[in-house]
């Protein structure tokens, strides 16, 4: 599976970008977010992808961070959720604002997404509303005001096996403004093995 691309942007068409990496060029239609990340971007940029294996297509997903990246893998495991609706509700939500409407079940918010219908949100927030808890984004609204580093040394957490609300509170517990990322992970690794 193809995780991440790192190279230059060579053409923008629509939501796709065409990325040289290293000579190969992959095509990969992304969120309205990550376009506006990229878009004009000088030198090579990290896109975090998902890769959809079809008898008729490979498809290749692009994301500006694994958080958004991890929500899309949440949203088309939901029944009735496709890539491109999936991509379409990340274009139209950021993950965190995403998170609050799961929270308080606001069908309005989702049915403003185009393409988005009453049934479609009630059965999106009924069904992901019992796994908020593991979606990659704040449990709580206080979480959404996080710092991004720290945000993303959770998800480096995550993506070691750990447990969102697991990563989430090791973090809390070692957060402090201004560390960076590698600093977090470092701490709340300590932490987390000296407390088993």
């Amino acid at each position: 599976m193809i995780s991440r691309l790192r190279g230059r942007v060579v053409n923008i068409s629509d939501n796709v970008l065409i990325i040289d990496v290293q000579g190969v060029a992959y095509e990969a239609e992304v969120t309205g977010t990550t376009l506006a990340t990229v878009a004009g971007h000088e030198g090579e940029v990290d896109v975090y992808t998902h890769l959809v294996v079809r008898d008729d297509t490979h498809a290749l997903f692009g994301f500006a961070s694994l958080a958004e990246r991890e929500l899309f893998r949440a949203l088309i495991r939901v029944n009735g959720i496709g890539p491109k609706l999936g991509l379409t509700l990340l274009s139209s939500l950021t993950p965190e604002e995403f998170a609050a409407s799961v929270a308080d079940q606001d069908v309005a918010a989702m049915t403003r997404v185009p393409g988005v219908g009453k049934k479609t949100a009630e059965r999106l927030l009924m069904e992901l509303k019992d796994r908020l808890d593991t979606l990659p984004v704040g449990i709580t609204r206080g979480a959404t005001n996080k710092e991004s580093t720290a945000r993303e040394a959770e998800l480096a957490l995550v993506s070691l096996g750990y447990r969102p609300l697991d990563a989430a509170r090791a973090i809390d517990n070692v957060y402090a403004a201004g560390e960076p990322v590698e600093e977090l992970i470092r701490m709340a690794l300590q932490r987390m093995t000296t407390n088993v």
